[in-house]
């Protein structure tokens, strides 16, 4: 994994191999992270987020709380994924 700096992660968060996750990113607590992903600039997931394998997320980017995203997913800049 690569993590760049201001990146925040919550307690009890899983993170899977060979992500990028870019300044500013931040992964709340529960939430798992699969392999392969890119997190653009300022991605913000919530609490027990569920992010597949190879997902792309593009800056600003994020989702609200209990949300799974599914492998080979692309969230474009500035969206949040909602229930």
């Amino acid at each position: 994994n690569i993590i760049l700096s201001g990146c925040d992660f919550g307690p009890f968060v899983s993170i899977g191999d060979n992500n990028f996750f870019c300044s500013h990113t931040i992964v709340e607590h529960e939430s798992r992270i699969g392999d392969g992903s890119l997190f653009g600039i300022g991605c913000t997931f919530a609490g027990r987020v569920r992010v597949g394998n190879s997902v792309s997320c593009g800056a600003r980017s994020g989702a609200q709380a209990d949300v799974t995203i599914e492998n080979h997913s692309v969230i474009p800049p500035g969206i949040i994924i909602q229930q």
